[in-house]
């Protein structure tokens, strides 16, 4: 992170079970949702993209050291001009209730549009989050709620704001280390970042496919199986 970025951020693990810290019921259940179908995803795309090869195996995700997938949700709170400190309280409780389509509402509402040129040659003041690379498989993104995330196009070299392009429903997935990795270099890793744009706060998800194995919740001692957490699972 550049030092002027201020950011709040909820990490999962996808095997933490009983040690994973809670606000509420609720949000564990959404973030069971939003983990489940997002990896559900991810795991159709590696396939897809391993054009038919074996899926890693357990002694090369052991080699890797990967650990479980994660899901994570940020907020970037803007500058203190454009931040709007009350509504970060409605946003979260609007992902806890809905799962996805939580995660939906507060990406659709204030999604900045951006004059001009999507590719963007940012002056480095406005970089919150340096250039790298995910250490997983895949990454998979929502649309955020305004506009912010940038992959570097290798080709012509320049860097691409991904955001105003996307539908409300659509979800950014870039190829990450471990991908690069086992594909020999023929897919490579997408390299991105976050930028601020006019100072605007922005909620984001990410999931990061790192393990092969399921994801799994508790809340506390109780496991959370699958067949309660609703419609979300049916992707």
């Amino acid at each position: 992170l550049s030092e002027r970025c201020h950011r709040e951020a909820f990490h999962i693990l996808g095997d933490a079970g009983s040690a994973q810290p809670w606000p509420s019921r609720s949000t564990a259940v959404a973030a069971a949702r939003c983990t489940h179908a997002l990896e559900a995803i991810a795991n159709r795309c590696l396939a897809a993209a391993l054009r038919g090869a074996r899926m890693p195996s357990a002694r090369q995700l052991r080699e890797m050291d990967l650990g479980p997938s994660v899901l994570d949700a940020f907020h970037y709170l803007g500058s203190p001009a454009t931040a709007d400190f009350g509504r970060v309280h409605g946003d979260a409780t609007n992902l806890a209730r809905d799962g996805m389509a939580g995660a939906t509402d507060f990406t659709r509402a204030g999604l900045v549009e951006l004059n001009g040129s999507h590719s963007g040659n940012c002056r480095e003041e406005e970089v919150l989050m340096h250039e790298h690379l995910d250490p997983g498989f895949l990454t998979l993104e929502p649309r955020a709620s305004a506009a912010g995330l940038q992959v570097l196009e290798g080709q012509v070299g320049e860097w691409r704001m991904i955001e105003p392009e996307l539908g409300p429903g659509d979800i950014v997935v870039l190829a990450c280390e471990a991908l690069q990795r086992v594909t020999n270099g023929a897919i490579q890793g997408s390299l991105h970042r976050v930028v601020s744009v006019g100072g605007q706060p922005r909620h984001s998800l990410a999931y990061e496919l790192r393990g092969l194995d399921p994801s799994a919740f508790s809340i506390g001692s109780e496991r959370m199986r699958r067949a309660d957490l609703g419609e979300a699972l049916d992707v």
